[in-house]
């Protein structure tokens, strides 16, 4: 299980404005999602891991105008 946390901020002091900010996988949880097994399939005899994207963070800023601004 992992933590993802979103945060959002219409009407930024009054303006047309919209701030969110967003963490995903807040503890850094490192998992596998699956493998790439070529161990059978083919001559190449390798098993790869596919891990799960770490921790990200991000900043949004939207502006809106016209008829959307009220």
């Amino acid at each position: 299980t992992t933590i993802d946390l979103n945060a959002n901020w219409r009407d930024l002091m009054g303006y047309p404005v919209d701030l969110g900010v967003f963490v995903t996988n807040v503890t850094n949880k490192k998992y596998r999602i699956g493998t790439n097994n070529l161990m059978q399939n083919s001559s190449v005899g390798v098993l790869g891991n596919i891990w799960a994207a770490p921790r990200m963070w991000g900043v949004s800023l939207k502006y809106r105008f016209g008829s959307d601004a009220n």
